[in-house]
């Protein structure tokens, strides 16, 4: 079937289904623009090849069967690309998020390393600094690396070894589910919240229960005398700002293309 015998065919299906009524070639051409006279050929060779009916002589015509099943595949069909876009959109967003996460994390590593060496002390007492998101990374099927964030810029890296393996899935359930749990929460209180919150957590499973106290309980340790760590060094830097500088030029690249 070409474009145009198709295209005739879906204006005659949805003024069916709106009408009820048998469509003429004349309806077809005030609304699509093309002759009369054009229109009753295709017309003749969509009856010619089953997709319309002549109930009488001088009316106009009716979907057949056929043509109902092509309308519903032609839903189906689009329904189907409606979804692999969706999925691709998807998973080009969570790549997307991933690296913009990643940046992030290393900008705060490069402001975490350069203000700790500064002459000045402006880090919060940790009664006083309120957790505000943690980020996780499976850097391995055994290894978990993550940045506490405080809502005024304090940040404490953390990693430490698994004795199972875990998958991605279940450390993003993790992730999503400690943002949502100890929001708010001072950072001298977040081991003891995090312990009493997942404790009185009826939709929380007891596998994620005894993983997050076997394995997160030492990353919240905040005390107020504690110093910080310094997981960076200087030489960490220039690679941050490199893959920083790296990702925007891609990014600038893909908004251009966009273009």
């Amino acid at each position: 079937m070409d474009n145009k015998c198709r295209k005739v065919l879906q204006m005659i299906l949805f003024d069916y289904i709106k009408t009820f009524q048998p469509v003429s070639s004349k309806n077809i051409s005030l609304k699509c623009g093309y002759a009369p006279s054009s229109i009753r050929n295709w017309m003749s060779n969509l009856e010619k090849n089953g997709y319309l009916k002549n109930i009488h002589t001088s009316s106009g015509r009716i979907p057949t069967d056929k043509a109902w099943r092509f309308y519903i595949d032609g839903v189906f069909e689009l329904q189907k690309q409606i979804v692999s876009e969706k999925e691709i959109l998807k998973k080009n967003y969570n790549l997307e998020t991933k690296k913009r996460n990643k940046i992030l994390s290393n900008l705060s590593k490069i402001f975490y390393y350069v203000l700790k060496n500064s002459d000045y002390d402006i880090f919060p007492k940790p009664e006083k600094a309120i957790f505000k998101e943690i980020i996780l990374n499976l850097k391995n099927k055994k290894t978990i690396s993550g940045v506490i964030v405080t809502s005024n810029g304090f940040t404490k890296n953390f990693q430490f070894e698994l004795k199972e393996s875990i998958s991605q899935t279940f450390l993003e359930e993790l992730n999503e589910l400690l943002n949502k749990l100890l929001s708010g929460v001072t950072l001298s209180n977040l081991r003891m919240e995090m312990t009493s919150r997942i404790e009185s957590c009826d939709y929380l499973s007891q596998e994620k229960k005894i993983f997050l106290k076997q394995y997160f309980e030492n990353a919240f340790n905040f005390s107020e005398n504690s110093e910080s760590e310094d997981t960076n060094t200087a030489s960490n830097i220039d690679t941050f700002l490199k893959e920083i500088e790296e990702f925007s030029s891609k990014d600038t690249g893909a908004k251009n293309d966009g273009k």
